[in-house]
């Protein structure tokens, strides 16, 4: 018996070996590069010698000419349970034979692990990313790339969908992403546009009720804002300050409604004031400022200093400033010794002077420089921008660019960055452009009146046909085409009108006459200017150096350097005694006259003049 024992496990022990012999053979045919032959004898040895072969193959999938990863992951996974079961001779022998031990099998896991991160990175998908990071997750390096490419994947996918669910998405998923934060700053950005997207009362009252804390929650709440101070009514604020009595803007509203309800300043009204809103909050301060509060008040110059008088001419602010603006606001730019502040309507400092410029108000904003440096302040003389960008510039829409240090520009509006990563110049110009409102052209075709004559030259004169028939002989040296029935014509050297039978309607005494649409011809006569109408004659006389239209409702005429305005039909409104005529709000014009300026109220027809 014991001698069939020994003979048994000798034939097993050539049997295997001779098994072994195959997949040693093979690995030196793989060596060799013979890659079909060593891959016939480890498929033959596989079923016989399963470890032994499994660990070929890991090999022969390893290798250049024949890399699949998934067949190498494959036989790595059984080569290594192979060996787990192994016994101790068993694995002395495959390491003796083969090579084949858990340290050989640790770094062909490592050098499959990278050959196949290269090659997924060829070209990525978060599946197969995924693939990796599950299959090689106890090797950090490979497990922290694959992560990352797969990250970087996924918020590019989240990137062109550009919604709302595509961020949300990416965050649940990945919320250990590097790109987690802007992701999130993304998503709320485009979560509170969509939610706003048809921005009326309904929807931006539903976004602030719903998400109390949003980071645009203010933003919301100015828009809401704003559709009240576009309405502009009483009723308009006066729901706003019933309904949303939790608004940033609540104190400016409940002023805007003590402005247009007080818009007649009166005891009277300010009793009736009281028992319509007995909430009113501050009333006592109001009863002491709110006229203050609706006065208009003009920068005047006196001895070389600025200060501010109201309607009547009284010096409500003395002249102290060696520079003034108008109120924006409620607030104005004054200067003093070099340097530059604001001031509100009672002369109270709300900044100090250390600003080099304070200018371009807008949108409750001041851009203001100190040193080399732009900042912005608020109506309030708040410092909402700080002062470190090397320049800050208004864009059409009101928002401000500001440069940092970088020369990166971000675009800012309400104290909000809209952009969460910085843009170049050049890339700032190109989304200017891209908002733009496109206009189309309007092209107007002129087609000729059949019951107008039509212009003929015959030697080198001008006359006019009719249905081919001549009706005034070649004697004009020009005749400009018809303008409802009259035209501009020259004759010995001089300019007048004719009509569509060439009867003259002005005569041939001007220098030139040219067409002013809606106004009527303007005539020069010996170096002056006039205005003709056909149905009123002479309706601005020739008696003006130049005259051109002064917005949409004067002219404006000069003579000797001093400028004047008229009415459109030719009433004087002021005489030629300006160096400077201009707009300073919509119902008062600012007036320059020899170093000194006043101020011309158009409704009331009369000059602000300075109370003694």
């Amino acid at each position: 018996m014991r001698i069939v024992a020994s003979l048994f496990f000798i034939c097993c022990f050539y049997w295997s070996f001779w098994s072994q012999k195959n997949v040693v053979k093979a690995m030196k045919e793989l060596d060799q590069s013979n890659f079909g032959t060593s891959y016939q004898l480890l498929q033959r040895s596989l079923e016989k010698h399963p470890a032994a072969a499994s660990f070929g193959l890991l090999n022969y999938y390893l290798t250049n000419y024949s890399f699949n990863s998934d067949s190498a992951y494959f036989y790595f996974l059984k080569a290594n349970q192979c060996l787990k079961v192994a016994t101790p001779k068993e694995k002395e022998k495959l390491a003796l034979i083969l090579n084949y031990t858990d340290a050989t099998l640790a770094h062909q896991f490592n050098y499959l692990a990278n050959q196949e991160l290269k090659q997924v990175l060829d070209n990525a998908s978060i599946a197969s990313l995924e693939r990796v990071r599950k299959r090689y997750a106890s090797i950090e390096n490979i497990f922290t790339s694959a992560t990352s490419a797969r990250d970087s994947i996924a918020y590019q996918d989240a990137l062109l969908l550009n919604n709302s669910a595509g961020f949300i998405q990416f965050i649940n998923s990945y919320p250990e992403a590097k790109q987690f934060a802007e992701a999130q700053l993304k998503y709320e950005e485009i979560y509170y546009l969509e939610q706003t997207s048809a921005n009326n009362e309904n929807v931006l009252a539903q976004f602030i009720l719903n998400n109390p804390a949003h980071r645009y929650i203010n933003q919301a709440w100015s828009r809401l804002y704003e559709l009240t101070k576009s309405e502009g009514s009483l009723e308009a604020y006066t729901h706003f300050v019933r309904h949303y009595p939790n608004s940033p803007n609540i104190e400016e509203a409940w002023r805007e409604v003590y402005k247009l309800y007080m818009h007649e300043y009166s005891v009277e009204r300010l009793e009736s004031f009281k028992k319509d809103y007995p909430d009113y909050p501050n009333i006592a301060l109001l009863e002491k400022e709110g006229a203050l509060l609706l006065t208009v008040l003009y920068p005047w110059l006196e001895n070389g200093k600025y200060g501010f008088i109201n309607r009547d001419g009284k010096l409500l602010i003395n002249c102290s400033y060696d520079e003034a603006s108008a109120f924006y606001d409620g607030a104005a730019i004054v200067a003093s010794k070099g340097k530059m502040g604001l001031i509100n309507k009672k002369n109270e400092m709300l900044t100090p002077f250390e600003y080099d410029e304070i200018f371009d108000p807008q949108l409750r904003t001041f851009i203001a420089k100190k040193g080399q440096f732009y900042g912005v302040l608020n109506h309030l003389g708040k410092l909402v921008v700080p002062l470190q960008y090397k320049d800050i510039q208004r864009l059409e829409n009101g928002a401000l660019m500001l440069e940092d240090s970088l020369g990166y520009y971000l675009s800012w509006a309400d104290g909000v960055l809209f952009n969460s990563q910085p843009m170049v110049y050049e890339e700032i110009e190109q989304y200017i452009e891209s908002q733009k409102v496109t206009v189309p052209e309007v092209i107007t075709s002129m087609l000729s009146d059949p019951n107008l004559p039509v212009i003929f030259i015959k030697n080198g004169k001008k006359g006019l046909k009719l249905n081919g028939k001549e009706i005034v002989a070649a004697t004009f040296e020009e005749i400009l085409p018809f303008q409802a029935a009259v035209a501009i014509a020259k004759k010995k050297g001089k300019y007048g009108l004719i009509d569509a039978t060439g009867k003259t309607i002005l005569n041939f005494d001007y220098t030139s006459i040219r067409l002013l649409q809606g106004l009527g011809f303007l005539i020069e006569q010996n170096g002056l200017l006039g205005i003709y109408e056909i149905n009123q004659g002479f309706t601005i006389p020739i008696a003006f150096e130049a005259i051109k239209p002064f917005e949409k409702t004067y002219l404006l005429v000069s003579n000797a350097g001093k400028d004047g305005l008229l009415t459109l039909t030719g009433k004087q409104v002021l005489e030629t005694n300006y160096q400077r005529i201009a707009r300073f709000d919509a119902e008062t014009l600012l007036l320059v006259q020899e170093e000194k300026m006043t101020y011309f109220l158009e409704k009331e027809n009369r000059l602000i003049e300075r109370l003694p």
